[in-house]
C-alpha cells in the first residue's frame, strides 16, 4: 500500500514500489487465449460506447425540433422523439435486424434472424463479437434516422401516422 505521508523518504518508497509493480506486470505474460478474449471485450465495449453516443443523437435531434416548432406542439414534439425509440426498438427487434443482417435471400434481404433467433452471447459475428452489441449499435442508427424524419415532419402529420411511419422506417 502507498503511504499518505508526504515525506521525502515516503515519496521515493512509493515511486520505488510502483515501478516494482510495473517490472511485475511487464513480467507476466499473456497467453493468446486471454489476449484474445481481452482484446474482444474491449471491441465490445468499444462498440456499445458508440452506440450510446448515436443514441444520445436523439436528444440533440430532440433539442433541435424543439426550437424549430411553435410552444404550443413542443410537448408532441418531444413525445414523438420518445416514442421513435420506443417504436424503433420494437421494429428494428422483430423484422428490421433480420432483413439487415439475416442469411441473405438471393443476396438481397436477411431472410432469418427476426426476433433476433440466432444471436447468441459472445457468438453473434464471424469474429466472435457479441451479436447484442451490434444490434444495440445498429438500432440505434435506425432510432436516430427515425428522428431525423421527424424534425423534417414536424407540425405536418397527425400523431397516429407518425407512429406507423415510424414503424416502417425503423424497420
Amino acid at each position: 500500500t502507498l503511504n499518505p505521508k508526504p515525506s521525502t523518504s515516503n515519496l521515493v518508497a512509493n515511486v520505488s514500489d510502483i515501478l516494482a509493480r510495473i517490472e511485475l506486470l511487464r513480467n507476466e505474460t499473456l497467453d493468446s487465449e486471454h489476449l484474445a478474449s481481452f482484446s474482444n471485450s474491449l471491441d465490445i465495449a468499444w462498440v456499445i460506447m458508440c452506440g450510446c453516443l448515436v443514441f444520445f443523437m436523439q436528444a440533440g435531434f430532440s433539442l433541435l425540433e424543439a426550437g424549430s416548432v411553435s410552444q404550443k406542439n413542443l410537448t408532441n414534439i418531444l413525445f414523438k422523439n420518445i416514442m421513435d425509440a420506443c417504436i424503433s426498438s420494437i421494429c428494428f427487434w422483430f423484422i428490421g435486424y433480420g432483413i439487415a443482417f439475416g442469411k441473405t435471400y438471393q443476396g438481397v434481404v436477411g431472410s432469418s434472424n427476426f426476433f433476433l433467433s440466432d444471436i447468441k452471447n459472445g457468438v453473434g459475428g464471424a469474429a466472435g463479437d457479441d451479436g447484442w452489441a451490434k444490434w444495440f449499435f445498429q438500432w440505434a442508427f435506425a432510432g436516430t434516422s427515425t428522428t431525423i424524419v421527424s424534425g423534417c415532419v414536424a407540425e405536418r402529420t397527425r400523431f397516429e401516422a407518425y407512429l406507423l411511419f415510424a414503424g416502417a422506417i425503423s424497420t
